[in-house]
């Protein structure tokens, strides 16, 4: 889904990377192949923007992913929830923190959320949940 000009993905990648993030590690399941191309270079695409003078945009795709972050990626073979999409991911991370940003919503807050969770999480080495109360759910 688009959010003005970008992806609400790039907007939890964008805000895990101003909390100090630097890999990230997608789940990701054979019906989600643009969340990897949205991620990855796209030298078509610069070459064609290049050529065209819109170095706008050109700075714009090449910076959708700092040269320090790093990106993996990790089939889901089945729709098993949450909990074992964290699971297929666990081979990547390991025994090290982790956060779990899941951009299925869009939440305005006037700070930093993930910064400060993710400082708590380093520091005092807890779980940290964050929920929200939402109003009644609308089909």
């Amino acid at each position: 889904m688009l959010v003005v000009d970008k992806p609400i993905i790039q907007y939890a990648v964008e805000e895990a990377i101003s909390a100090g993030v630097t890999e990230l590690i997608f789940v990701t399941s054979i019906a989600k192949r643009a969340i990897e191309d949205h991620f990855d270079s796209n030298y078509e695409l610069e070459d064609r923007l290049e050529k065209a003078g819109k170095n706008d945009f050109l700075d714009m795709v090449r910076n959708i992913l700092l040269s320090h972050v790093s990106c993996a990626y990790v089939r889901q073979p089945e729709a098993l929830g949450l909990g074992y999409a964290v699971l297929c991911a666990k081979p990547l991370v390991g025994d090290e923190p982790f956060a779990v940003l899941l951009a299925d919503d869009m939440i305005y807050s006037p700070g930093k959320v993930v910064s400060a969770v993710w400082s708590t999480l380093l520091t005092a080495c807890i779980v940290v949940l964050l929920l929200w109360k939402s109003g009644p759910q609308r089909c």
